[in-house]
């Protein structure tokens, strides 16, 4: 052995003790961390000490996640994206809520603040909002802000049903009032004189005090006991939808009850300042076919009072779904708009306002008023007639041009609307739930709609490496940076869109599950009808650009989604889900076709629960050809079996497995079935016990299926109705990252990430961590990348406190230095690294490194490499 410094090199033989030059040489260049190449041959090994960068060798690997700051897809979808309110704000600024996670690819949750030309406001720094909805908005005196919604959570804080911002978006420290009761939320908030606030929706207290759906609180967020209105709206569904203050301060409330605090009032209801009833309002709403509500209110420049909702008479007379009462209550018989509100499904006005001369705007879902075709929006004249001179055209429609959902509207200082809701065009054009119209009802041309794009994340369902070193991602999506991509894109492995790869899924479908085939090519599996314009039911095999691969073709295919893919060693290939017919084959959750998608008929196992048809959501296939599956099932050909079960490479039940194993819990499903080296498995899911031992979600079974009481999770996973585990993957040969649906694991928290030690123990919390790795959504799949990142799939908005959209990935931080380990083996050299780093080879030191693809730790270097220069770069 020789001396060494940075850029000198060891050279020991093979009859050396490798472990012991390896640690004399790493120890002396601890003094100057570098990366070390390793060249081979027959008789000699080289270690270079070249570069610096963080090597040392340690015993124990311990790593922190973090999100990688330089990756940042955007997966998103429109599907279920409504815009519910509508703001005006100083300086010709417009405060926009609802239910949607970003705009233009600028990450939004549920609130979001644009300008009248339609431009968004950076200014208003509201991140992360909510994952829930913003249902109600209303402006205080000093600029403030205060929402009402469908949340639990707001700014990274708890926050329930109800939040105050200050004026540039910033949460409200001082603002923090109890909101009780199952699935409650605010719907309405009215600004008294006074500043106090009225707030309704659904909710059974306030800070243990017992308000049905109605209350108010101080300027501070605190329950105002003055207001008191008994027992409030009693019924068990009762919701208010909406509220107005007249002019002598008495109440209306609308909503969906019976009754209200004793008193029989169906839809609406009066009360005194102080919540009690107010007897003399006796106004009668029904609605023949059932309950009758009342959905809004607005109080005109008389003292009349506007409503529309659900009901076809009003005080014994003929109203449909709008009409004017006197201020007293009596009908108005002066406001008669004939047959009303009309149109497919359920038509309703859901929002009224009264324009400065007198004239009213009703905005919902319906195609005719009075008889008038009106798609969503209409402007009445003061006798309930339709105005014609405001014609919208084609008014507010949707993707298959159906009436959309008009949800609020504000009137500007010009006079033009801005209208929101749930649609896709107005007048034919498009514009994605947020409009600004004129006083005659044409696009505003200062208002840019079409730039605009209110969407909610994209669910990542699963992730496949792809053979270019980069990764696909399969989901319920339709955009990803903003291109048109359905159901499934490919990556560059730094989480670039591959324009070069196209795969044309048909609107609404959704990818569950990728098997990588040779070549390139993609068996992917999920809820789909066409692709490419040809029928594919639920099962495809594309090509290595996206296209269909027509050689595949399983004909019907099965009638249900499928979850899980697998091949076996002849290429044909295992299909997993929840079916029942694999086309006229009966298939009960499990089939296998062949590489030209015909299924087998030989291979029949019967998967059931409850004597019904079982689900398969994992499949394994093992060495010697054996296949674990697992599911929801209580019995496979017969015999019982708690949703797990092997089977023999023919479909028989391998009665060898499992024996007397016993997985229990509230619902017991297995989602996720990975292999040990020493030939057991993990399982995980959603299941609570195994054998009468705590196993939440997560457990390993020895080879032949019985419980490895090695492996100790403790609590497991915790939080929710349901906590449960989706992904497992071995991390650096030490750990395991677990993602589902959870809050907790072993009682410490963890928000649907955590890493475990191999025995399922959480590691030294100060040394470890996946904290910073937290999401704000579930988590469905994880894929470790060669590197040592991984790519996280699912559907958040947020990991750590950065956002992301449903794709992120997580690039670790050593707490432990990175180790090294050249080792010989009788079948010749062989590397094993841990962290993050690449591995590249070259032939002569003088020439250009290139990468190894598809390398990762150990490393056998192949025979054909026996002069060669290997090296990590990180």
């Amino acid at each position: 052995m020789l001396p060494s410094s940075p850029g000198s090199c060891w050279m020991f033989s093979e009859n050396h003790s490798k472990r012991t030059c390896l640690r004399r040489a790493l120890h002396e260049a601890l003094a100057a961390p570098a990366t070390f190449c390793l060249g081979v041959s027959r008789a000699l090994t080289v270690l270079l000490i070249v570069l610096p960068v963080l090597v040392q060798a340690i015993a124990e690997e311990r790593v922190a996640f973090e999100p990688d700051a330089n990756f940042h897809p955007v997966m998103a979808t429109s599907e279920g994206v409504q815009v519910q309110i509508v703001l005006p704000q100083p300086s010709g600024r417009i405060l926009v809520g609802g239910s949607f996670n970003s705009v233009s690819n600028v990450p939004a949750n549920g609130v979001m603040r644009i300008d009248s030309n339609g431009n968004i406001d950076g200014t208003f720094k509201c991140w992360p909002g909510t994952r829930g909805a913003v249902l109600a908005a209303a402006s205080l005196a000093d600029g403030r802000i205060v929402l009402g919604g469908r949340f639990a959570e707001f700014g990274g804080e708890s926050r329930t049903s109800l939040v105050r911002l200050k004026s540039d978006g910033s949460l409200d420290p001082g603002f923090s009032p109890s909101i009780d009761g199952d699935q409650s939320e605010v719907r309405v908030i009215r600004v008294q004189a006074d500043g106090r606030l009225l707030i309704g929706g659904r909710f059974k207290s306030i800070s243990g005090v017992p308000r049905s759906c109605i209350a108010r609180l101080t300027p501070e967020g605190e329950l105002d006991e003055t207001f008191d209105p008994g027992q409030g709206a009693e019924d068990s569904f009762a919701v208010v939808y909406d509220l107005a203050i007249q002019d002598d301060g008495r109440i209306l409330v609308a909503g969906a009850f019976t009754k209200f605090a004793g008193e029989n009032r169906e839809g609406v209801v009066r009360l005194f300042s102080d919540g009690t009833v107010d007897e003399a309002f006796q106004t009668e709403v029904k609605w023949s076919p059932g309950l009758a509500y009342v959905r809004a209110l607005e109080i005109d420049g008389h003292g009349r009072v506007l409503m529309s909702g659900r009901f076809d008479t009003v005080n014994g007379q003929v109203r449909r779904g709008l009409a004017r009462l006197l201020p007293g209550g009596e009908l108005d018989l002066a406001f008669d708009t004939a047959e009303g509100v009309d149109g497919p499904g359920e038509p309703i006005a859901t929002v009224l306002r009264v324009t400065a001369s007198g004239q009213i705007i009703v905005g919902g879902r319906f195609s005719s008023i009075g008889n008038v075709a009106r798609s969503s929006i209409a402007r009445l004249n003061e006798d309930g007639l339709v105005d014609e001179k405001f014609d919208p055209g084609a008014g507010f429609t949707d993707d298959a041009g159906m009436p959309g959902v008009v949800n609020d509207l504000a009137f500007l200082d010009d006079g033009s609307l801005v209208v929101v809701g749930g649609f896709s065009c107005f007048r034919g054009e498009r514009c994605l739930c947020v409009m600004e119209i004129t006083q005659d009802g044409l696009p505003d041309p200062r208002f840019s709609a079409a730039g605009l794009q209110f969407l909610k994340v994209g669910y990542v369902n699963s992730i496949a490496r792809s053979q270019d070193g980069g990764f696909v991602a399969g989901g319920s999506f339709e955009l990803v940076d903003g291109s048109e991509r359905r159901a499934l894109a490919r990556f560059t492995a730094s989480g670039k869109l591959d324009p070069e790869f196209s795969a044309a899924f048909a609107p609404h479908s959704i990818v569950h599950a990728i098997l990588g085939l040779d070549k390139g090519q993609l068996l992917v599996g999920g809820e789909f009808e066409v692709v490419a314009g040809v029928s594919r039911i639920n099962i495809a095999r594309l090509d290595a650009d996206g296209t269909l691969d027509a050689e595949f073709d399983a004909g019907s295919g099965p009638n249900g989604p499928v979850y899980a893919l697998a091949l076996q060693p002849a290429g044909s290939a295992l299909v997993g889900g929840a079916f029942t017919l694999f086309g006229s084959h009966v298939r009960l959750g499990l089939a296998r076709v062949d590489w030209s998608g015909a299924i087998d008929p030989l291979f029949d196992p019967v998967i059931t629960y409850r004597g019904g048809a079982g689900e398969v959501y994992a499949i394994l296939v093992q060495s010697d050809g054996r296949i674990v599956i697992g599911g929801f099932f209580d019995s496979v050909n017969g015999s019982p079996c708690d949703s797990l079960a092997r089977l023999m490479p023919n479909g028989d039940l391998d009665p060898d497995f499992g024996g007397g194993l016993h997985i229990g819990g509230r619902t017991v499903q297995i989602l996720a079935i990975v292999p040990q080296k020493d030939g057991g498995i993990l399982i995980a899911g959603a299941f609570e016990n195994i054998n009468g031992q705590p196993r939440s979600g997560i457990a390993r079974l020895e080879a032949d299926g019985s419980l490895d009481a090695q492996f100790v999770p403790g609590l497991g996973v915790g939080g929710g109705d349901l906590p449960i585990v989706y992904s497992v993957q071995p991390y650096a040969e030490k750990l395991l990252l677990l993602a589902g649906e959870f809050s907790s694991y072993d009682s410490v928290p963890h928000s649907n990430i955590v890493q475990t030690g191999l025995d399922g123990h959480l590691p030294d919390p100060s040394a470890t961590s996946c904290s910073k790795a937290g999401t704000d959504g579930v988590v469905n799949t994880l894929l470790v990348q060669k590197d040592g990142g991984v790519l996280v799939g699912g559907g958040f908005t947020r990991i750590g406190f950065g956002p992301v959209h449903g794709l992120a990935r997580l690039k670790p931080v050593f707490s432990s230095p990175v180790t090294l380990r050249i080792e010989l083996e009788p079948g010749g050299p062989v590397l094993r690294w841990n962290g993050v780093a690449r591995l590249q080879m070259c032939r002569a030191l003088t020439e250009s490194w290139e990468e190894v693809v598809n390398s990762a730790p150990p490393y056998r270097v192949p025979a054909g490499h026996s002069h060669a220069f290997f090296r990590l770069v990180q």
